[in-house]
C-alpha cells in the first residue's frame, strides 16, 4: 500500500472533536470514543493552556468513525464534544 493510500485511509477513520474544555484530557476523549469502535489513537494538540486545542480520534475503521457523528452536542465533563 502506497504512503499516500495509506494517509487517505486514515483521514477517513480520524474525526475532529470540536469546543472541548481545557480539562478534558486524551483519556477521557480516548474513553468516549471507545463505544463506538477501536480507537488506535487520540491526540489533543494545541497550546494546553488555551481553548486553542484540536483533539482527534483515529478508529481502526471508517464505520466507527461515522457512527461517532451521532454525539454532536455530547456532554464531556463541563464541556461539548
Amino acid at each position: 500500500m502506497s504512503f499516500r493510500a495509506q494517509r487517505e485511509g486514515s483521514i477517513k477513520r480520524t474525526v475532529y472533536v470540536s469546543d472541548i474544555e481545557h480539562n478534558v484530557t486524551e483519556e477521557q476523549l480516548a474513553a468516549l470514543f471507545t463505544g463506538y469502535g477501536h480507537v488506535l489513537d487520540c491526540r489533543i494538540c494545541g497550546d494546553p493552556h488555551s481553548r486553542l486545542r484540536f483533539p482527534f480520534v483515529e478508529f481502526g475503521d471508517e464505520n466507527s468513525a461515522r457512527a461517532t457523528l451521532n454525539l454532536g452536542g455530547t456532554m464531556l465533563g463541563s464541556g461539548k464534544c
